[in-house]
């Protein structure tokens, strides 16, 4: 398979759409890698809220629900980019397996924004859980890049660039989390700020050897976290006060009014 990056033609012969075929049933490596990044993504989630002594089931059901949604606007978002492709026909929108694809930020905003919708109304510490979910969401975003390599979709090489490149800012998240806390000025939401800008800056770079960029989300992404290290920073902006004017007297005669 020849893929452009840019430029530059890269030829790369390795793809494993199908990873496991029993019978008739195929098993499809991206589904696989959806499946095994939820699983592993939730049950980092799972172990942080028995540490925590949250409700475990109600967190729990929080992820699933926010990967059912993340599924669905993900699709969305793949069959309104690439309408043409679908031509109008119900068939191939909703056979995913046959038809596969999904839009990494339409899958993103619609999971994350369940979760956040979910989270608030089981009345969690909103900043907390937030800062719970970024590594519970990391571990799916590398594993459904890797499927997207296997799969050779969306350049394949470019996928596996960014499933390092989650790797490293899955580390930089779990390093900081365990030191932020000693610098003073930072307040929980701290790692939901730095999760942000650091996948606007993904995105933004790797943009450039993507076939359908998404650097505009990369530039969203930047600007909404720090936003975020801005109002989680505990620093405040003091308006100097402005003097009071004295009113101003008339003078009548020999004296002011």
């Amino acid at each position: 398979m020849v893929s452009s990056i840019g430029y530059v033609k890269i030829k790369y012969n390795f793809m494993w759409p199908t990873l496991i075929t029993l019978g008739s049933v195929n098993f499809h490596s991206f589904g696989v890698m959806v499946f095994l990044g939820l699983w592993f993504g939730g049950f980092k989630l799972w172990r942080r809220a028995k540490e925590e002594g949250w409700d475990e089931a109600a967190i729990m059901d929080s992820w699933l629900l926010a990967g059912a949604a993340a599924l669905i606007f993900g699709r969305l978002g793949f069959i309104v980019s690439r309408w043409g492709e679908f031509g109008g026909s119900w068939y191939k929108m909703i056979f995913l397996t046959k038809f596969p694809g999904l839009s990494a930020e339409g899958a993103w905003l619609g999971g994350v924004t369940a979760l956040m919708i979910l989270a608030f109304k089981k009345r969690f510490d909103l900043w907390h859980f937030a800062e719970a979910a970024v590594p519970a969401l990391l571990i799916v975003e590398m594993f459904t890049r890797v499927g997207s390599f296997l799969a050779g979709s969306n350049l394949g090489p470019v996928q596996l660039m960014w499933a390092l490149a989650l790797v490293l800012v899955y580390w930089l998240i779990n390093y900081w989390e365990r030191h932020y806390r000693g610098f003073g000025w930072a307040k929980e939401g701290f790692l939901v700020a730095v999760y942000l800008m650091l996948l606007g800056g993904l995105k933004i770079g790797l943009g450039f050897f993507e076939e359908r960029s998404g650097q505009w989300w990369g530039i969203g992404f930047m600007l909404f976290g720090g936003l975020i290290l801005i109002l989680r920073s505990g620093i405040t902006i003091k308006v100097p006060a402005q003097k009071a004017k004295k009113p101003k007297r008339k003078k009548r005669g020999f004296d002011y009014v």
